[in-house]
């Protein structure tokens, strides 16, 4: 059955493709907060009159979540501004989808994990060692006590595929390839590639 869904983050990268593989089946609103685009609405997380004003107005039965900064790099050196964004702002969305009654999905990271015995089950615990990681873990305790069984949360890595920003990890090395630039690569991390619109499309969020 066709429902009301709400994209938060429908401007970035994972965002942007979720709405529309979503827009197939469902009535989708989506959401920006610092890169307008027609047909988005603004909203930024931080702000919880403005959070409360979205949901009430798109009254959404879910809500898809893949919005944050997630530059690790910047989470440590910025801990504290990166942390009033990405977990004040789950506060946020969490007390609204509550009131409102929606389902959300978060997509979370394998950054909560230390690297050291992978790969993990959904019942490893988590042992971060980034500000990022922490932020995240920290974003799943939120929803968990926040909102009950009513959510999922996908810890996806490596996600990849075209964007315009050709931030992500593919998407870079083409565009150095293609320039005939040297491509650094860490040498000491694992991950599985997670094609952006595979991600999209699981469509694990069916509710009864």
């Amino acid at each position: 059955a066709s429902m009301r869904v709400l994209v938060v983050g429908a401007s970035g990268f994972i965002g942007g493709v979720l709405q529309e593989i979503f827009r197939t089946d469902h009535q989708v609103s989506g959401t920006f907060r610092s890169r307008p685009r027609q047909g988005l609405l603004h909203l930024d997380l931080t702000d919880p009159a403005e959070t409360r004003a979205v949901l009430e107005q798109v009254r959404p039965e879910l809500i898809l979540y893949p919005a944050a900064v997630p530059n690790v790099e910047y989470c440590e050196a910025q801990p504290e501004e990166t942390w009033a964004i990405n977990v004040g702002g789950t506060v946020n969305l969490v007390v609204g989808a509550r009131a409102a009654g929606a389902g959300l999905v978060f997509f979370s990271t394998d950054y909560l994990f230390d690297g050291r015995d992978g790969p993990y089950s959904e019942d490893t615990a988590p042992h971060p060692l980034n500000a990022y990681g922490r932020q995240k873990l920290a974003c799943e305790e939120v929803i968990r006590s926040g909102l009950g069984g009513d959510h999922l949360i996908i810890r996806t890595t490596v996600v990849y595929g075209w964007e315009e920003a050709r931030k992500n990890f593919v998407a870079k090395l083409l565009h150095s390839l293609r320039a005939g630039q040297p491509f650094r690569v860490p040498v000491d991390q694992l991950g599985n590639p997670t094609y952006v619109h595979n991600l999209a499309l699981a469509k694990l969020v069916q509710r009864d």
